[in-house]
């Protein structure tokens, strides 16, 4: 195989050197006969091994009379113009390569690609550096997307993860490798630990020319005053940035614990490697436009063991996940959070430490072995020659045994390219979902599986994919947003709610009142889990002008978001009423304004809900159910809420009675270990699945309690998506419980798996739970609320409370808030009588094992008096069977507590008649009246 390469961007600085020679050493195998094309003999002299036949790149001058060899700014400039493209391609042509591999996209890409000549469009392949600018230039340039579609062969990544971002622009995209290593590496001198007084060295180097990112970066830590550290700051700047820098360094204010050191020009790769070796971490700023392109500064540091402090981007995260231990991640253009890292680190930093980085960075060396590289380039190549359904098979089968070995990016590398070369090979599409999902990488397996699903939408039938009662559908988002600030942060909320379901949505069409195109801070109430979402949809959000609602083709939207309305009629009617807009009526509209909308987030997760087949759920519900009915072997059940009394269930023994836990009880660890709960329910929309801080605290105990314990869990029907795909291969017992409007509860769950709403967790699902499975339940942490305490639903025990996080919630769900506490309180205690009342009725008693204000409760205190029956409002036709319920509950009273009972008795007359009466309609030998009297 004959490969002819060269770099248009090559120079005596950057990367490029270093680039270029990892790409020939890759090359140089035995099968394959590589040409370079060489400029100044830069790469001749720095390749010294190996069997690489080099040419110069010959160009004519701009007389066109001369073609000898060229400097290389000059190689650099002459790629301007049409002619000098077209000879360069045409020295290419007449090499007669089988491949053509050009290592960098150079700064006149578009010139140099438009003029590939057609006899090499199918074997010219591009290695993408600043995968930002090309994603940029193919969204805005038609002409620029038509000619990397037509005239390359496809296009080569530095990372697995941006494969998935050049293959949604329709381009063949495949992994090329961005370092490798031999196994002498990890032979390296291991780095010494810092010296706990000395002051944090800390090293920004060749990554200096991001305007904004570095001007952050100076200024951040002229900010940092309680940490002793050395800034230092080297590489060559460009001079669009020099003024800039210069003005920032001039503002940083130098202490005698805060010191800044800087040097502008070239770096050779001797004085690079020396300078990144001194310095305790390694820090970068990337803003989410250009972090893509930040790949040879985290290998940089890496490989030298140097710990790596990085912005909290989606790239970065996939680097963590990949290299574990060596990168710490901050929010992006944060100045608090990097802050809060760079502290951590200096209390942190220790031998221990400095030893568990270098064996990370061992890790990472052997995960990027030459020898693998070699393989797998070996077998990418001469698949790109055939491009036959076998070849692809072969990749795969080798992916799969790199999966086994633990070299995952390998492995995605082998998968990803089966992928490209036979776009039918199911396998390798689901092989590549699986591993990604194994990994924790949610959104990844997204990117992969949403092509594919056009395709063959059964292919991941047995993979954790939810069925839609629809086919792949878009999402219209209205009214224009105004600011980039409230678009990042609704698509954020956007993407939590509906990544559960994120491979059948084809597109977000969101509006814009302006062009923005500036920054914007992460919204800290908003939690990180749910920021990563947010990358589950890249190149799936397409922005329109407002004007384009009237003239768009809507016909493939499922539904619509309503973000924000101003007034009832704008709720009401949120889009202009024309002949365009009257399909998208027709169609499921959410209101999702969470300013002015209580139930926002209900609605969003309705959306998705209604999205889902839900057959399964129900099923695997209800046997879920009946097991663990058989696990509840005491004779009754304990219940918990999260009243300033919970702290009162650690005077009782429950080693012989089954329990129940709910809501954020979950922190309270030691509570839980004395309960042992065998099902922890949750049922809020913001507080549990929500998209907050709050919310995401929440989550993470319950992960730790259901873990500890082994035990169950149970949400609503329609919170359920969001549980599942959280806990995503954890093997969590959830159970899911669709809602229904009633006067009365369900006590019967256990044959009819639907829960009477409410607006409350007692109500809604530990009372009806525990009635489905004994006949007595205990209640402990209900406390209500005195009448005139109304400024909050009511107050809660501090250890099963997350405070910290209140205030996040009330400010990312302010509309939730906009409630009367006085009405929700006053229809909480009715409903709590009326489900109590029933659960008499049927034979069934409650008791509040704590205090509460609550009188439904205070009434059935276990120290208190018997509640007073009311005359029964029934027919003549259920007098006896509404008795019948009375009598048993007394007798059940007596038993548990007969001289309250007797007491109560005694001390109300019309209480004693009631019962006489009772006992007069039924014969002697009716089973209740013996039972009652035994009692008596």
């Amino acid at each position: 195989m004959k490969i002819v390469i060269f770099d248009p961007a090559l120079a005596r600085f950057g990367h490029h050197i270093r680039f270029n020679r990892q790409v020939l050493q890759l090359l140089d195998q035995d099968n394959i006969r590589s040409v370079y094309l060489d400029v100044e003999g830069i790469m001749q002299e720095s390749y010294i091994s190996g069997n690489v036949d080099f040419r110069a790149a010959m160009m004519p001058d701009r007389d066109g009379r001369s073609s000898g060899p060229l400097a290389s700014e000059e190689f650099i400039a002459r790629q301007k113009t049409a002619s000098n493209c077209q000879a360069l391609w045409a020295q290419v042509s007449s090499l007669d390569p089988d491949l053509v591999i050009v290592t960098s996209e150079g700064n006149s890409r578009k010139q140099l690609l438009a003029n590939i000549p057609e006899e090499l469009s199918d074997r010219t392949y591009l290695i993408v550096h600043a995968v930002w600018s090309i994603i940029r230039q193919l969204d805005s340039d038609p002409q620029f997307h038509h000619i990397c579609r037509t005239r390359l062969a496809g296009m080569f990544a530095l990372e697995t993860f941006l494969v998935d971002k050049l293959s949604n622009h329709g381009i063949p995209a495949y992994w090329f490798p961005h370092r490798s290593y031999n196994e002498t590496d990890i032979a390296l001198p291991p780095r010494r630990a810092r010296a706990p007084e000395a002051p944090l060295q800390i090293g920004t180097f060749g990554v200096i020319n991001e305007r904004r990112n570095n001007d952050f970066l100076i200024k951040a830590l002229g900010q940092l005053e309680d940490v002793a550290f050395d800034y230092h700051l080297a590489g060559q700047l460009m001079p669009a940035v020099k003024s800039d820098i210069a003005t920032a360094i001039s503002d940083f204010r130098q202490t005698d614990s805060r010191r800044l050191f800087y040097e502008f020009g070239y770096m050779s790769e001797e004085r690079f490697s020396e300078a990144l070796s001194s310095v305790d971490v390694m820090l970068i700023a990337y803003d989410d436009l250009r972090t893509l392109q930040a790949s040879g500064a985290v290998y940089s540091a890496l490989e030298l063991g140097v710990p790596l402090l990085a912005p909290d981007t989606a790239l970065f995260r996939f680097y963590r996940r990949m290299f574990p231990g060596l990168i710490k991640c901050y929010p992006a253009l944060k100045a608090e959070g990097l802050h809060d890292l760079l502290r951590g680190v200096v209390r942190d930093m220790n031998a221990d430490t400095q030893e568990s980085w270098n064996d990370a960075r061992d890790r990472m060396i052997l995960s990027n072995q030459t020898t693998e590289h070699r393989a797998y380039i070996n077998a990418l190549l001469n698949s790109l020659t055939h491009k036959s359904p076998e070849a692809a098979t072969q990749l795969v089968a080798a992916g799969r045994m790199q999966a086994g070995h633990g070299r995952i990016m390998t492995a995605e590398g082998y998968l990803l390219a089966g992928m490209q070369i036979d776009p039918s090979n199911f396998e390798s599409y689901r092989r590549c979902v699986k591993l990604r999902l194994a990994t924790g990488d949610v959104a990844g397996a997204a990117h992969i599986r949403t092509p594919h699903l056009q395709r063959e939408p059964l292919a991941y039938a047995d993979l954790p994919n939810r069925p839609l009662n629809h086919a792949p559908f878009e999402i219209l988002v209205w009214p224009p947003f105004e600011s980039r600030q409230q678009m990042e942060d609704f698509l954020c909320r956007v993407a939590w709610h509906f990544a559960p379901i994120a491979s059948h949505i084809v597109g977000i069409h969101i509006f814009t009142a302006a062009d923005f195109s500036s920054s914007y801070a992460p919204n800290p109430v908003i939690s990180e889990v749910a920021r990563d979402r947010r990358d589950m949809f890249l190149g799936k959000i397409f922005t329109h002008p407002a004007s384009a609602l009237e003239s768009g083709n809507w016909d493939s939207v499922g539904l619509s978001l309503i973000w924000k309305y101003d007034t009832p009629e704008s709720r009401r009617l949120p889009l202009p009423q024309t002949k365009n807009t009257a399909k998208l009526y027709k169609k499921k509209m959410w209101r999702v304004d969470e300013d002015n909308e209580r139930f926002a987030t209900s609605h969003f997760l309705k959306a998705v809900s209604e999205a889902i087949d839900l057959t399964r759920y129900r099923q695997q519900s209800l046997r879920s159910l009946r097991r663990l009915g058989e696990r509840f072997t005491a004779d009754h059940v304990a219940i918990f809420g999260t009243g300033p009394s919970l702290s009162d269930a650690w005077k009782h023994d429950f080693r012989k009675v089954d329990t129940i836990a709910a809501n954020s009880m979950v922190k309270n660890v030691e509570l839980l270990d004395h309960l042992q709960p065998k099902l922890i329910v949750c049922a809020d929309p913001i507080f549990h699945a929500g998209v907050s801080t709050y919310a995401e605290e929440f989550r993470r105990h319950l992960r730790f309690a259901l873990k500890r314990y082994g035990c169950s869990l149970m949400v609503p029907e329609r919170d359920r998506h969001i549980y599942e795909d959280y806990f995503s291969g954890e093997g969590v017992d959830i159970l899911s419980a669709p809602f229904e409007k009633s006067d009365l509860p369900n006590y019967n769950l256990l044959q009819d798996l639907r829960v009477t709403s409410t607006g409350n967790i007692l109500t809604l699902f530990l009372l009806q739970v525990a009635f489905s499975l004994a006949d007595r339940v205990d209640i402990y942490g209900c406390d209500g609320r005195p009448a005139e305490e109304n400024s909050y639903f009511w107050g809660h025990d501090k250890s099963a409370q997350l405070n910290e996080h209140m205030t996040d919630i009330q400010r990312a769900h302010p509309g939730f808030f906009k409630i009367s506490y006085d009405e929700y309180y006053a229809e909480h205690c009715a409903t709590l009588e009326k489900f109590l009342a029933h659960a008499e009725q049927l034979g069934k008693v409650a008791i509040s094992k704590t205090f509460s204000h609550i009188p439904a409760l205070r009434n059935r205190a276990e120290t208190g008096s018997v509640r007073q029956f009311a005359p029964p409002e029934i027919g003549a036709a259920g007098r006896r069977d509404d008795h019948v319920g009375r009598l048993t509950a007394l007798a059940s009273r007596l038993l548990l507590d007969p001289v309250t009972a007797f007491a109560a008795l005694d001390s109300d007359p019309a209480q004693a008649l009631q019962i006489e009466e009772a006992l007069e309609t039924l014969s002697p030998d009716d089973p209740v009246a013996v039972h009652f009297r035994r009692v008596l």
